[in-house]
């Protein structure tokens, strides 16, 4: 069930008309989770029981956490909840890829094993995160347990995010599910506000660019450096405009509701460094690997090389968690090692002084070229095309055509502006004032350019694959 699709606007409808009627909030918490579940079914019933099981096992092991009689039963019981959610997501997301990475190494000594036949649920990986967060902050004294089970199971059913996030901080979500929630005109204007925005940055940008990118990369050798370049920075901008969008619409949906979730991107693509562009792409998951993986291995505080050592695993690790490919391991390391190195180039001052706009659009430049390049890996099937496309990219030629499907980005580039000005004055306070012709008429103008743009059939978000 897509966030653009008719079927989620009327689910989204029903729920709204449910919390405006039902004022008990354990009412209203059992309705969302009823609503949440569906979801969840639309994609495939035979996960909804993988959803419960993950919140219910959760649910115990915190209960185990929070009475535990001494440190180290506590302890062992955070790590048999993180031991068994790993493992969960990774019989369903890794077993296949172990078993292909070790393939050759048994072929040697005469095993060969076939691959199971598992399907990957969809959000298995931002679910897994979510309800590991939990138990590690009850366990930290960050976040109180939940003596109802409901609201935990909301935490990580709440159907907006449960897809592909955001990853909601449980000490930010929890407190808001104490009292019911109100179905306001504010909330429903200022929410349906970003879900446009969202939804302009998804199938007027987005499904725009794809068939761009998807053509250059599925056949990378057969094209010149420049349509090469014009496939890698329309796949950055269908990357971006697919998922922001997404955030985008889910926290929407979610203010529509009178529930408050966090920003998730903040104009990435205007980075000033690889640290500043982490800091502003997937908010969520880069604080979440930072509290409970950065900080656990050490952090900083156990000196430079350890910090340097510590930012790579980290990237690497989040690599492979976004795809079971080695392609998503180099994607995290290069990462990582541009994140290692930008440090150590701060701690020894290294870099030269420069006059500040100068030196300000050149750190622009590098750090938007270097981001866009490292997205070849992420997108490509295989390690040849990643290699093909890195030939072409920088590989110098005497031919200067373009693809003629490149004017999507002529179409695209123009919109994604004018949906992330808005995105970044909404989460501003700026929004528009639809008691006002002038504000009326901007958001129908956006509204019917959706309808009448948009593609005749909108792809899935390329985050439901995480």
């Amino acid at each position: 069930m897509l966030f653009t699709s008719l079927p989620y606007f009327l689910l989204l409808a029903v729920v709204l008309v449910y919390l405006w009627r039902v004022k008990d909030v354990n009412a209203q918490k059992i309705g969302l989770v009823v609503a949440s579940y569906f979801f969840y079914a639309q994609w495939d019933w035979r996960f909804v029981g993988l959803l419960f099981g993950l919140s219910a096992f959760t649910f115990v092991c915190c209960k185990k956490v929070r009475r535990g009689n001494d440190e180290k039963s506590r302890k062992a019981w955070v790590g048999i909840q993180v031991a068994g959610s790993l493992a969960t997501l990774g019989y369903f997301k890794y077993a296949n890829f172990f078993l292909q990475s070790a393939g050759s190494l048994l072929h040697s000594v005469g095993l060969r094993p076939g691959l199971l036949n598992i399907i990957l649920p969809v959000g298995i990986s931002f679910i897994v995160f979510e309800v590991i967060s939990y138990t590690v902050d009850v366990y930290r004294g960050d976040t109180p347990y939940e003596e109802s089970a409901l609201d935990l199971f909301l935490l990580v059913a709440f159907f907006p995010h449960l897809i592909a996030g955001p990853i909601i901080k449980p000490k930010t979500f929890l407190p808001q599910l104490k009292i019911p929630t109100q179905i306001t005109p504010s909330n429903l204007s200022s929410g349906a506000q970003l879900f446009l925005w969202g939804m302009m940055k998804k199938v007027l940008v987005a499904d725009r660019v794809a068939p761009f990118a998807d053509t250059i990369f599925n056949h990378p050798g057969s094209f010149g450096a420049l349509t090469t370049w014009g496939a890698v920075v329309a796949y950055a901008i269908q990357i971006y405009g697919d998922f922001s969008g997404y955030t985008d619409m889910a926290i929407g949906s979610a203010r529509m509701m009178g529930y408050e979730i966090p920003r998730n991107f903040n104009l990435p693509y205007f980075a000033l460094n690889i640290t500043d562009f982490w800091r502003r792409w997937h908010i969520s998951l880069s604080s979440w690997l930072r509290d409970y993986l950065y900080f656990p291995l050490g952090g900083n505080r156990k000196g430079y090389a350890r910090t340097y050592l510590n930012l790579a695993i980290v990237m690497l690790l989040g690599g492979l968690w976004h795809g079971a490919s080695w392609n998503f391991v180099l994607w995290g390391g290069i990462h990582g090692s541009a994140l290692a190195l930008h440090k150590f180039c701060v701690d020894r001052k290294v870099f030269p002084p420069m006059p500040a706009p100068i030196a300000r659009y050149l750190s622009w430049a590098i750090t938007l070229i270097f981001v866009i390049t490292v997205w070849v890996p992420f997108r490509s099937s295989s390690w040849d095309t990643t290699i093909t496309i890195f030939r072409h990219m920088y590989t110098p030629t005497t031919t200067f055509t373009i693809h003629w499907m490149s004017n999507a980005l002529l179409f695209a580039i123009p919109i994604l502006f004018v949906a992330d000005l808005g995105t970044t004055r909404w989460h501003e306070g700026r929004r528009l004032h639809l008691t006002r012709f002038r504000d009326q008429f901007a958001f129908c103008f956006c509204a019917i350019a959706v309808l009448v743009l948009s593609p005749p059939a909108a792809s899935p978000f390329i985050y439901f694959q995480f």
